[in-house]
């Protein structure tokens, strides 16, 4: 018996059974959850991300700092 009749009968998945056309990282990452773990950490990032953030008045950043192409005004 072979095909998805004995991967029923067994209670087992192949990848080829579950997504027979995957290659590469997508194949890599289902052979892993097939077998029960993770390829790939889906987490999201935690702790601060990016630049870090000035506070700017009303005037806008005091002299000095700001864009460098500010002089086409």
């Amino acid at each position: 018996m072979r095909g998805a009749d004995a991967v029923a009968s067994e209670g087992k998945k192949r990848l080829e059974d579950v997504m027979p056309i995957a290659t590469g990282l997508e194949r890599e990452e289902v052979e892993a959850e097939l077998e029960g773990r993770k390829r790939f950490d889906m987490d999201a990032p935690v702790g601060p991300f990016g630049t870090k953030l000035e506070v700017v008045g009303e005037g806008g950043p005091p002299e000095g700092y700001g864009d460098d192409d500010d002089d086409h005004h």
